[in-house]
């Protein structure tokens, strides 16, 4: 049996694919964090006045914080996604799956 590569083209469309499905996830998994850390930053933002130079500096650690945590989660998505995907019985993620191609 001849083996037959996937040009550039059908592994672009399959990336696609699995990127607006990953896309999808990871609004579920952001959504919350950035609700969660816009009340937080509006109730700072009310006291940040009295607190001064103190108080801003919280504010931003607390941002960047709630950043790294969102991109950490949303780097083990995707290894989980295309980890799991690619070594189970389908051999390959579901843009692959749709063009019918096999890791």
């Amino acid at each position: 049996m001849e083996t037959k590569y996937a040009g550039f083209w059908m592994r672009f469309v399959a990336l696609i694919i699995d990127a607006i499905i990953l896309g999808c996830i990871y609004f579920i998994v952001i959504a919350p964090i950035v609700v969660a850390m816009g009340i937080g930053v509006a109730s700072e933002v009310q006291t940040m006045d009295s607190n001064g130079d103190a108080g801003a500096v919280s504010m931003m650690a607390k941002i960047m914080a709630a950043g790294m945590i969102a991109n950490l989660l949303l780097l083990i998505i995707q290894i989980l996604y295309n980890t799991l995907m690619e070594a189970s019985k389908f051999q390959g993620s579901v843009g692959k799956l749709a063009l019918g191609l096999k890791v």
